[in-house]
């Protein structure tokens, strides 16, 4: 057949959107700041598998309410952070949500109304407490997970957690 087909092909708009996970699912503990320590973050670094990824959602593991014997479902703020800081640490705050968790477990939060596009690099999402403890969402703590992974703000400082992994997950 001498005939000849021309094809037009045209490039997606939007790629599928896939989860970032560091954790194993498993809650072996949890993390909360103390009394007087609002404002503070636990932070997972994330790293892309491809440019430009664009947050669409964060997960964020809260504790079974056993520990702190507060009420943990008060609300929390959950931060994407670029890694424009000292040494690639958390640095400018790209945008925020609050959210009130309505059981301990996952909870999502949709922040696609963030419109935050990572152009290259790791971007860190973060659960910035800010109900007093007890009262606060403690953020879950999965053990034998990757390491160095997860970070800690207090006092305006970022440094490397003294845990395995966060329980947090992002899906861009």
């Amino acid at each position: 057949d001498d005939e000849s087909v021309t094809v037009e092909w045209e490039a997606p708009t939007e790629f599928p959107t896939y989860e970032i996970v560091y954790d194993d699912g498993n809650a072996d503990n949890a993390t909360a700041w103390n009394a007087g320590f609002e404002g503070n973050m636990n932070a997972i670094k994330f790293t892309p598998s491809g440019y430009p990824a664009t947050v669409k959602t964060a997960k964020v593991h809260i504790f079974d309410g056993t520990w702190p014997e507060g009420d943990v479902l008060n609300p929390m703020e959950v931060v994407v952070l670029d890694d424009d800081g000292p040494d690639g640490l958390p640095g400018t705050e790209l945008g925020s949500i609050e959210v009130t968790p309505e059981s301990p477990n996952w909870v999502t939060v949709d922040l696609s109304s963030l419109n935050i596009s990572i152009s290259d690099g790791d971007f860190y999402i973060a659960n910035r407490q800010i109900s007093t403890f007890p009262d606060c969402p403690p953020t879950g703590i999965a053990s034998g997970t990757p390491a160095n992974r997860s970070y800690s703000y207090a006092d305006g400082t970022w440094g490397v957690a003294d845990y395995d992994s966060f329980m947090i997950r992002a899906e861009v």
